[in-house]
């Protein structure tokens, strides 16, 4: 019973910390508006990471710039 016992925990520990580990893809969408306008999408692969990891990478890459002639914005989400 004990070796039982020992077993399930073990392999229960080594699941949660392995299952919530996975690749992820954060998708953005950059626009440029002024002189040139155009937008793209464009993703990001997160390798072996968790939800949180991943969304944490994701929500950095969200940005703005603006050099007075054009305006490039990325927005991105997790998918």
């Amino acid at each position: 019973m004990k070796k039982l016992f020992f077993f399930v925990a073990v392999s229960g520990i080594l699941f949660a910390a392995t299952s919530c580990k996975k690749d992820r893809v954060c998708s953005c969408d950059v626009v440029t508006t002024g002189i040139f306008s155009f937008s793209a999408t464009a993703d990001t692969t997160f390798v072996d990471v968790s939800k949180d990891e991943a969304e944490t990478k994701c929500s950095a890459l969200n940005s703005s710039y603006d050099d007075g002639i054009n305006t490039v914005t990325s927005t991105c989400e997790l998918k």
